[in-house]
């Protein structure tokens, strides 16, 4: 047990130092692993790809390079960048936040299908209003049509019934006679007839001259 003893203390002595060199490698490690990163990845990046997500379980290990770290972060910068424009590039209204959901989960297929499916729905909210101010035209049209055509036929029932009246009057004023002129030469067998002649002067003379001799009485109303 004693040499035991002797053996064990000299290889925990070598153990504990080399436990604090490792620890003091990979704190020098994780340093310079955060210097990279800020190299790396602009200010407009860290919200996308912050170092705690892209942090690679192998980065301290002692075989793995600082140039393959560095490439690596590189590669998720330039990539995520590209990501990033390819959504700008779509010029929807849904980009912002269709980003939001890249950046929790950086998948562009996911956050591209956001947008193709708002811009569809959007196409199709605006179909469907489009066809609905067609059909609110088109009723307007159609009404407008049908006030100019009902218009149209007051005008012609108000014509007709100016003109029925217009008749009537011209009737009435041709049935009217001089009852005091003609009392003397009516009876009570006399009847009141309108003829209408068409003749020349002269022959309208001689029949005025004619009924004159007949006594009857009469009145020429030119028409």
């Amino acid at each position: 047990k004693e040499l035991i003893a002797l053996i064990d203390k000299p290889i925990g002595t070598i153990d504990y130092q080399r436990k604090k060199f490792e620890d003091k490698r990979v704190m020098k490690r994780k340093a310079e692993i955060e210097a990279i990163y800020k190299e790396l990845v602009s200010e407009d990046l860290e919200d996308y790809i912050p170092l705690e997500r892209i942090y690679g379980s192998k980065w301290t290990n002692a075989t793995t390079t600082t140039k393959s770290i560095r490439e690596e972060i590189a590669g998720v910068a330039t990539k995520t960048r590209n990501e990033i424009a390819v959504l700008r590039a779509m010029n929807s209204e849904a980009v912002e936040h269709a980003l939001n959901l890249y950046m929790n989960n950086h998948n562009l297929a996911t956050a591209v299908k956001y947008i193709n499916n708002y811009e569809q729905q959007k196409a199709e909210i605006l179909r469907q209003q489009e066809e609905r101010e067609r059909q609110r035209t088109e009723m307007a049209r159609q009404a407008e049509i049908e006030r100019i055509r009902r218009e149209e036929r007051e005008r012609i029932r108000e014509e007709e019934r100016i003109r029925e009246a217009e008749r009537r009057s011209v009737a009435e004023e041709i049935k009217k006679v001089d009852e005091a002129a003609a009392a003397p030469l009516a009876s009570k067998e006399s009847l009141r007839v309108v003829y209408t002649v068409v003749a020349t002067p002269v022959e309208l003379e001689e029949i005025e001259m004619a009924l004159t001799s007949l006594g009857v009485y009469f009145e020429r109303k030119d028409v």
